[in-house]
């Protein structure tokens, strides 16, 4: 016990958080594309290691993701997620162009980053026609650190300047639209395709500057964060916050692991909230005031937090 407060042990919600079924949607994929990883071993190219910092990105901002491999195209894996992230990814089998096209066809969203699927397992082009049909020149490792200038908001919480450096220089044609610049060259652009969009992200950036772009890119087309947290000083977006979401038997879990060693003052909004939910504690039997839609709270240095949303 902690100043009194009796402590309890987590199976004492193992009903929310045991099952391996979190039932929450993941609307969001990273592709791990199989041809590009062994490719990579014979190119020498390190870009396949994109997937780690996309990854990164998102459970920065507290997307909830999968991960498709193109051999489950097939079966349809692709139906299940409205966004596909392909990071680093130059090689692919020839049979997942097809998919590809439908899933974007049909109203899916592909974002690639740096690279832009241009070659197939054995590094030769693939014809994309006017699907991925955005020229881009070769490589530049020796390209300076500059702005970013984007012309869509980057993510909220994720204010200054976005510092990058050019990876590929595009060329869009009249179907691509440059929504970032660096130096005055685009950087990041999109295009429609069918009802779905593909955006190219051809800039290098670090972490916190790749959450600000990647979040922009998912705000436009309307995908949020599974939950917003934020500090309670400036309302910036909180960092190092593990963060999961589990829905079961009418009620929503969150399990929040702070992984520096200070506290943290924050400001949590959770879309059960906005329905009027309310929100304990269930381990130190906390009941939290919810205020505006979302709790204030304290997040002790390497220590966990856990929440449950349900009916009053």
């Amino acid at each position: 016990a902690e100043q009194g407060i009796p402590r309890f042990g987590i199976g004492k919600v193992d009903d929310l958080f045991a099952p391996r079924r979190t039932n929450v949607k993941r609307d969001i994929a990273l592709l791990l594309s199989y041809p590009t990883e062994r490719y990579s071993q014979a190119s020498g190219s390190p870009l396949h290691h994109q997937i780690r910092s996309y990854g990164a990105a998102l459970e920065f901002l507290h997307y909830p993701y999968d991960v498709v491999l193109e051999e489950q195209f097939a079966a349809g894996k692709l139906a299940n997620c409205r966004v596909l992230v392909a990071a680093g990814v130059n090689n692919l089998y020839p049979t997942s162009a097809e998919p590809l096209k439908q899933f974007v066809h049909n109203g899916g969203v592909l974002v690639l980053g740096l690279e832009a699927m241009a070659e197939d397992e054995y590094g030769n082009p693939l014809a994309w026609g006017d699907f991925l049909d955005l020229p881009l020149g070769a490589p530049d490792e020796n390209a300076p650190l500059s702005t970013l200038a984007l012309t869509i908001p980057q993510a909220a919480g994720l204010p200054g300047a976005i510092k990058a450096k050019r990876h590929r220089t595009a060329t869009p044609n009249a179907s691509w639209q440059t929504i970032g610049s660096l130096d005055g060259q685009p950087a990041v652009c999109v295009k429609t395709y069918g009802k779905g969009k593909i955006y190219y992200v051809g800039a290098r950036m670090p972490d916190y500057a790749l959450a600000a772009v990647v979040g922009g890119v998912l705000n436009d087309v309307g995908v949020q964060p599974s939950i917003e947290l934020r500090r309670a000083d400036n309302g910036e977006q909180e960092i190092n916050v593990e963060t999961h979401r589990t829905v079961q038997n009418g009620l929503s879990g969150y399990f929040l692991f702070n992984w520096d060693q200070y506290p943290k003052r924050v400001r949590l909004r959770m879309p059960e909230l906005a329905s009027g939910a309310a929100v304990i504690d269930p381990l130190d039997g906390w009941r939290y005031e919810v205020k505006d839609g979302e709790i204030a709270l304290v997040l002790l240095p390497q220590d966990r937090r856990v929440l449950v949303c349900g009916p009053d």
